[in-house]
């Protein structure tokens, strides 16, 4: 009877070790953090789980078995096919998260900048909007607006107008903090929305942009060096204002930024 015992409990370490593949594969999908470690921990469980079974094997191998040992091996296998069944299960869920998450992504993002896009930020607003009012707290956004970049498209050519706004994408985003969002809003125009921001910190934000974006032209290949300048318009969430009134002020603001004489900040009035 311990040939059985011995059966058993191998054909249930043979499933223990087939786990540890989908753990690892997991491990190889997540990105660090917390769970990461949790993750490593249960591999390093189950490696013991296997140390387990091969003292429990190697004890029952010389001598005589009894029924109970061998119900024993039955529950050993029986763990196996369960941690098995766990792990192949999480890691093919993990997968297609990870996959659904980046097909996601894919779809709110501009491909050129590499900022988010005007479909993402339907959804965006809306939520920071609710979140503000449910807080209590601050919420602000700015357009911003290059200025006359149709000229660099007519001197330089289209292909270096998007390398312009790839650049100056790069540069917002740089910018701003992670708690921010960076969308482009269309065109030459981006979008920031800026949670907990009154008006004088978005204004200040604002500054800080435009003068990221003067003082860091863009370096081509060939030697030269592109210049832009951009016009910000701001506002501050209001008690009651809709998502689209945020929006139409900011955009009436900018206007005065550009009539004004381009390279400037104006906010809209409460």
């Amino acid at each position: 009877m311990s040939g059985i015992v011995c059966s058993l409990t191998f054909i249930g370490m043979v499933f223990l070790a087939d786990s540890l593949r989908s753990v690892h594969g997991i491990l190889s999908v997540l990105e660090g953090g917390a769970l990461y470690r949790q993750w490593q921990a249960l591999a390093s469980l189950i490696g013991l789980f296997l140390l387990g079974y091969a003292a429990f094997a190697l004890l029952h191998w010389p001598r005589q078995s009894t029924v109970a040992d061998v119900v024993v091996s039955m529950i050993f296998l029986a763990g196996g096919v369960f941690v098995w069944s766990v792990a192949r299960l999480s890691f093919r869920t993990t997968r297609d998260v990870v996959r659904i998450a980046a097909l996601e992504r894919e779809l709110t993002l501009d491909p050129l900048t590499g900022v988010f896009n005007r479909r993402f930020l339907d959804v965006k607003l809306e939520e920071e909007v609710f979140r503000a009012r449910a807080s209590g707290r601050s919420l602000s956004i700015l357009i911003i607006d290059l200025d006359s970049f149709k000229r660099v498209n007519d001197t330089h050519g289209h292909m270096t107008g998007d390398l312009v706004l790839k650049h100056v994408g790069q540069v917002i985003a740089g910018v701003n903090g992670a708690d921010r969002t960076v969308i482009r809003y269309g065109g030459e125009e981006f979008l920031v929305v800026a949670p907990g921001a009154d008006e004088k910190a978005i204004e200040a934000l604002a500054n800080r942009i435009r003068q990221e974006i003067e003082n860091r032209p863009l370096c081509l290949e060939d030697g030269g060096r592109i210049t832009v300048t951009a016009s910000f318009g701001g506002s501050t969430l209001n008690p009651d204002e809709t998502v689209r009134d945020l929006l139409e002020r900011a955009d009436r603001a900018l206007y005065d930024a550009k009539r004004n004489g381009r390279n400037q900040v104006c906010l809209s009035a409460a």
